[in-house]
């Protein structure tokens, strides 16, 4: 059972992680010991919750395992807690003004290895955590039953430690007259301190993160011009060749598949192994469409947008299921987690190629030399001037200025 108070978690949760959570600063040594007490009973409650929560969903969920590591580390640390807690209360049952706290405070200076053991589990796996649709059900719980979020519990040690040591240095204050006592709590406090900076230095020197970092500021380096994509949090998922179809004639395209982006780039046509980059896309707002092989074309997949539409084809059926599976993967995660209903993205049409008719898909006229070929924005149609003469606001086109559009889909949208 949980020592301390363990039955109102919900009432002041929030405590736990604010700087200056005590309302007025102690006035003696048993105020600070006073305060310190109930703050050690809420950090032990939330973690004792945390992860009794997570060991709930976690028999439902299968996919959360690789949370295990994690939450053995805030099991630990509870149970320290909570000892921490029941020893601290049995030494103020017997208070007196005299009565030296140091031996406590020594006792717990072993505990704080697991905090950075724990960070050092946390920092690897924090990616995996942010991008996983099955962490959201655990989320959403945690701000239910605890009124916390996931983000605000994982990050409660290092707040925990900083409060702890603001606390015990008031404590120090009022105990300048027992000098033993004084030694081993300046002990206790630099303990802390080393303690709190080992963890910040690892959670910004995450070892994969700076990889990932690494990699796309190489990529960038590739580009022509002032080209910036690499974020804290992005990271490459595939890159590779593949051929765009175009209206007139096909077009090689660089692509590099991140975890939230694509970024479509063309052969610079001056400069040798330089990339000029033609469009970054978000998934959030994107479609792909697999397209049936023919004998013109094999391997080919449509790639369909806020904006624009294209088709591309693979040199192989291999590389075509590779990109498919992980736009297909990523798409998917980041639409359940942000509950984009698939209706809501609005994409623009994929444009007919030229070379799909001789004649204007509407009046049938032959196109010429002077009757050349135009596409309407909202079907894609190859269509003729006369047929093309309108325009529409289309908002997932151009949100501020009207484009032209053929006279069918004006006749059915104006």
């Amino acid at each position: 059972m949980l020592a301390g108070n363990t039955t109102d978690h919900e009432s002041d949760t929030s405590d736990c992680y604010e700087e200056n959570n005590f309302t007025s600063s102690p006035t003696n040594r048993l105020e600070s010991m006073t305060i310190l007490l109930r703050i050690e009973r809420n950090y032990a409650s939330n973690l004792y919750f945390f992860e009794e929560y997570f060991q709930e969903i976690n028999q439902k969920e299968k996919s959360l395992k690789f949370l295990e590591p994690l939450f053995n580390l805030i099991k630990e640390i509870c149970q320290d807690s909570c000892e921490f807690v029941h020893n601290l209360e049995f030494k103020l049952l017997s208070w007196s003004n005299d009565l030296e706290m140091g031996d406590l405070f020594s006792l717990c200076k072993n505990h704080f290895k697991k905090y950075i053991d724990f960070f050092n589990v946390y920092n690897p796996i924090s990616n995996k955590i942010s991008e996983n649709p099955q962490v959201e059900d655990f989320k959403q719980l945690l701000i239910k039953e605890m009124g916390l979020t996931f983000e605000q519990l994982v990050k409660s040690p290092v707040g925990h430690l900083s409060l702890q040591k603001e606390i015990i240095s008031e404590y120090k204050h009022f105990s300048l007259h027992l000098k033993k006592e004084t030694k081993l709590i300046e002990q206790f406090l630099l303990t802390i301190e080393e303690t709190v900076n080992t963890i910040k230095s690892k959670s910004l020197e995450n070892p994969q993160e700076i990889q990932d970092l690494k990699i796309l500021e190489l990529i960038e380096k590739k580009f022509v011009g002032k080209v910036k994509f690499t974020q804290k949090g992005r990271r490459l998922i595939l890159k590779g060749s593949l051929t765009k179809m175009s209206k007139r004639r096909n077009q090689k395209r660089y692509m590099f598949l991140c975890n939230n982006i694509l970024i479509v780039s063309s052969p610079h046509p001056v400069r040798k192994n330089k990339l000029t980059l033609r469009r970054i896309i978000n998934l959030e707002e994107t479609k792909f469409e697999d397209i049936p092989d023919t004998e013109k074309f094999q391997n080919a997949f449509a790639i369909k947008t806020v904006g624009k539409s294209f088709s591309v084809y693979a040199e192989d059926s291999k590389t075509k299921k590779k990109w498919i599976f992980h736009l297909n993967e990523l798409i998917n995660n980041i639409k359940k987690k942000k509950g984009i209903i698939e209706e809501e993205v609005n994409e623009a049409p994929l444009w007919q190629r030229d070379s799909d008719t001789k004649n204007c898909m509407i009046c049938n006229n032959k196109f010429n030399v002077r009757r050349r070929r135009h596409h309407c924005r909202n079907c894609g149609k190859v269509i003729c001037n006369t047929c093309s003469k309108f325009k529409l606001l289309l908002v997932h086109i151009n949100s501020t200025k009207t484009v032209r559009c053929c006279k069918i889909c004006h006749s059915e949208l104006a």
